[in-house]
């Protein structure tokens, strides 16, 4: 979602790295291996170097109990370099503190991959799981993979909103649409409360806010074309909650992207990426405050 105040004549624009450092964080071999997928995919339009994380505790001889996270980790590279020889990969070691670690590698990272369990966004998911955690507090833009991804032709979609840091997933959401060659949805899904009757003539308090998003998809589109005049961006105004909108969008997307600072809460809980990280419909990228791509 974007601010939609932008000064941004001399912004840096969010330019795809030559070749982009990707750390996966992958805990099973079944998710582990939907990731690579996605990074598969991925590699037709970028350069990459991967590093496959792993804990100590994982490697064999320590623990004999249930999967080896190790030999996981080890069987994606192997699938990596099988399926697609072009990515450069490795696995890495982490101490006894995964979640540490991989936080501290976002700092020198250009994309960091998680996984999810979660096959199907109506599923019942557990809140605060290891990817919406590390999601909400990486250094460089998160894309969390569900476990039954497949590749998809559809749009990257883009959340629109008002909040401050909001701009640079539009602007990554715009990079990765012209990188991908494919169509940028804008949504901008109402800030009403669901109590409120979208449907009694001349309502002043639905009037004003369906003004509002007119306003902030105007301010979005012109951005976009002032700034990715290649990219093909469509604005789409919808009635439904942010969030249920962005997972009804997003079972057609190749993509959804959305600012990590998204409609916070009283208490300061992304909400909207959170649920996001929690659910995802497709393969969803959370762009934090002010990150742009590294270049």
């Amino acid at each position: 979602m974007v601010d939609t105040v932008i000064g941004t004549e001399d912004a840096e624009r969010a330019d795809i790295p030559q070749t982009e450092r990707v750390l996966l964080a992958a805990k099973g071999s079944f998710a582990g291996l939907a990731a690579a997928r996605w990074l598969i995919a991925r590699a037709r339009t970028h350069a990459l170097s991967v590093q496959v994380s792993v804990a100590p505790d994982a490697l064999p001889g320590i623990g004999d109990e249930g999967p080896d996270p190790a030999a996981a980790a080890q069987r994606v590279r192997e699938y990596l370099q099988l399926v697609e020889p072009a990515i450069e990969s490795d696995v890495v070691l982490l101490s006894a503190d995964r979640e540490a670690d991989v936080l501290d590698a976002t700092l020198e990272t250009d994309l960091l991959v998680l996984t999810t369990t979660v096959a199907d966004p109506e599923h019942e998911v557990r809140p605060g799981s290891f990817a919406s955690r590390v999601a909400m507090q990486a250094g460089c833009a998160t894309v969390i993979v569900p476990r039954a991804w497949t590749p998809a032709d559809g749009p990257i979609v883009v959340g629109v909103g008002d909040g401050v840091g909001e701009y640079a997933a539009l602007d990554r959401a715009a990079a990765e649409a012209q990188q991908q060659d494919r169509c940028l949805v804008l949504l901008r899904a109402s800030r009403l409360s669901a109590t409120v009757d979208r449907f009694v003539p001349g309502d002043l308090d639905v009037e004003f806010a369906d003004s509002l998003d007119s306003q902030s998809l105007e301010d979005a589109l012109n951005y976009v074309v002032d700034r990715y005049p290649a990219v093909s961006a469509r604005p789409v105004q919808s009635a439904s909650a942010p969030l249920e909108a962005l997972i009804e969008r997003g079972r057609d997307a190749a993509l959804i992207v959305v600012g990590s600072a998204t409609a916070a809460d009283a208490d300061g809980a992304d909400v909207v990426a959170r649920g996001l990280a929690e659910q995802p419909p497709c393969a969803v990228m959370v762009v934090p405050p002010g990150q742009a791509a590294a270049s």
